[in-house]
């Protein structure tokens, strides 16, 4: 049993009670507050990004609406009204204007025609395409200036079919067709075309145009000259055989000597005995005397007489008195 007479004993018996039920307290309280921080946290972090979200799709619709009035400018005009049939046909004008500009003659352009509708909701989406052909004659710079220029228009239009033909007798120039499609908006009521003044081209675009009329692609090949001879080279002289001709042997046979000639250079072996010829060049040379003893032989070639030792060639003569 506890003893609470004394005072002492009896404080400290409190205090250890108030101790443990403080730690009960606090065990109790602590996990709930720690949950109840932890889901303020969470829900913290969601209303965050719910914010950067609401943020960005407010962006979004900014940056949608800015494109959508650059693409309302840059568009024809409804053509089921009569300002969209204006429209169109101020574009189809357009497009005569700049072929002029660009230098093609013998215009003709159809009837624009619809190909085809896309709805929207409410009636402010959705958008028509209109089908414009124009056809011109031209070199082939002059079309690549009037693509360059439609091209740099910031305008709701492509070219969607291009064909040049050549035309007969005359070869520098062409006579293409283009195929153009263009958008119009319902949302837009007024008369909307690109202006007809040129863009200027820019240094790139020059140098592209300028190599384009340079090549000349369309017109006859004709090979480049070939260069001019150098004056001041000599001209190479013919190849001397002669040195390359070895008398390789001399041998005999019933009496009757021969001569073994090696042409090295041209692979000919030549096996002649006296009287007998061979041609070096436009040059014939005749054996006109074959010494087996000495192991000499006699040349008659261009008037002249040429006694050649055994393992010599015919660059190498003796005295012509050796074989005498």
């Amino acid at each position: 049993m506890l003893d609470l007479s004394d005072p002492k004993k009896r404080e400290r018996t409190l205090l250890i009670f108030a101790g443990m039920a403080l730690c009960v307290a606090v065990a109790a309280i602590l996990p709930a507050q720690f949950r109840a921080t932890a889901e303020l946290r969470r829900e913290r972090i969601a209303k965050i990004k719910e914010i950067e979200d609401h943020e960005r799709l407010v962006q979004n619709r900014v940056e949608i609406r800015d494109r959508l009035t650059a693409f309302e400018n840059q568009a024809l005009a409804a053509a089921r009204t009569p300002p969209g049939t204006e429209s169109v046909l101020d574009y189809q004008n357009w497009l005569m204007t700049l072929a002029t500009g660009t230098g093609l003659q013998n215009l003709e352009s159809t009837q624009p025609s619809i190909l085809g509708a896309v709805g929207g909701s409410g009636g402010t989406g959705g958008y028509t395409r209109h089908t414009f052909s124009l056809t011109g004659e031209g070199r082939l710079e002059q079309i690549a200036e009037f693509l360059r220029r439609f091209h740099r228009t910031e305008y709701l239009h492509a070219i969607q079919n291009l064909q040049p033909r050549p035309i007969q007798n005359q070869q520098d120039m062409l006579r293409v067709t283009f195929r153009i499609e263009a958008l119009s908006l319902p949302q837009v009521s007024g008369v909307n075309t690109p202006t007809v003044e040129g863009v200027l081209a820019t240094d790139e675009e020059s140098q592209l145009l300028s190599a384009i009329r340079d090549r000349a692609i369309l017109s006859e090949y004709r090979p480049p000259a070939p260069p001019p001879p150098r004056v001041d080279t000599p001209p190479v002289p013919p190849f001397d055989h002669i040195p390359f001709y070895y008398v390789d042997g001399i041998t005999e046979a019933d009496g009757v000597p021969r001569t073994w000639i090696n042409h090295r250079t041209g692979g000919g072996r030549y096996f002649l005995s006296e009287g007998e010829s061979l041609m070096i060049g436009d040059i014939r040379c005749t054996v006109r005397k074959i010494d087996f003893e000495a192991q000499l032989i006699q040349i008659e070639a261009a008037g002249s007489l040429l006694t050649i030792r055994v393992g010599k060639n015919f660059d190498e003569p003796e005295d012509v008195r050796a074989i005498e």
